[in-house]
């Protein structure tokens, strides 16, 4: 019995029944597998670390605010250009141009 990690191609012949099943490698599409006991250990410790890659990744604070004056300056700048094209203006505009296109 050799206590060592097999990793198999989905698809392929299971390992013997003492080997269990500890993640999927979506990368190269294929799943490993480690003895029993062993599996659960090396599953937690792989959840751990996506749990704690997730938290260590959230947003900071100085995004949040960086975010914050993006959003702003955009919610401004609508504003300014809603008020230099009023609606008047753009079916003015919008008249001439059809009246351009139509066939005569």
């Amino acid at each position: 019995m050799k206590l060592t990690r097999i990793e198999l191609a989905q698809g392929a012949k299971l390992p013997p029944f003492y080997y269990g099943r500890s993640h999927m490698n979506w990368m190269n599409d294929t799943i490993s597998f480690y003895p029993i006991p062993i599996n659960y250990i090396i599953r937690f410790c792989i959840a751990v670390r996506y749990y704690w890659d997730n938290l260590r990744c959230k947003p900071s604070m100085i995004d949040q605010k960086v975010l914050q004056g993006v959003l702003r300056h955009m919610r401004d700048f609508n504003k300014l250009t809603d008020k230099l094209l009023s609606e008047e203006d753009v079916r003015g505009a919008m008249r001439n141009i059809t009246n351009e296109f139509k066939p005569t």
